[in-house]
């Protein structure tokens, strides 16, 4: 008689069980490691967040309580102010002034100088143009633009040239 084969169902012993069970080991440990190390950083970081937040709040704590404590003098008022009007008057709208003059300025017109009076917010240009039409066109032109109103020929001379040399004022919006 000859024998049947058999199916063994029994866990393999011997070498081959000892390098799975030593791999299950080692692939345990390492996800243990990640894992810690993880929630390492992850509570370092926590404390940072709280060390900073805490410190924004101590910042934010005393600068209000100083001022609470300390209330601020008459004098000290008056400076800031001063310093404040001061600000506001050198507050000079370079950009869009030069561009409200020289989409005013035609081939004829040449601009020989911008100067600004900031207590007044007034602009007074001076220049030198070919003819007494171009000067009134120039003043029409700047009259118009967004940035400027009320401009008006301030005063004008010929020149022996024929050249019309003239000074022009207008004044600057906020």
């Amino acid at each position: 008689m000859s024998a049947v084969p058999r199916i063994d169902f029994a866990q393999p012993q011997g070498p081959l069980r000892r390098r799975r069970l030593l791999a299950g080991w080692v692939l345990l440990a390492l996800a243990l490691a990640v894992a810690a190390t993880t929630l390492g950083w992850h509570l370092k970081l926590r404390q940072a967040m709280q060390d900073e937040a805490a410190l924004i709040e101590r910042l934010r704590g005393g600068r209000d309580s100083a001022a609470r404590e300390e209330p601020m003098s008459p004098a000290t008022a008056a400076e800031i102010e001063a310093v404040n009007q001061v600000v506001r008057r050198l507050s000079v709208p370079w950009g869009h002034l030069f561009q409200a003059v020289e989409a005013s300025k035609n081939a004829r017109v040449y601009i020989l100088s911008m100067k600004p009076d900031l207590l007044q917010r007034e602009l007074k240009l001076s220049g030198e143009a070919e003819d007494f039409s171009a000067v009134t066109q120039f003043i029409d032109a700047l009259g118009r633009q967004a940035a400027l109103s009320q401009a008006h020929l301030a005063s004008h001379e010929t020149r022996p040239t024929g050249q019309i040399q003239f000074e022009v004022s207008a004044q600057w919006r906020p």
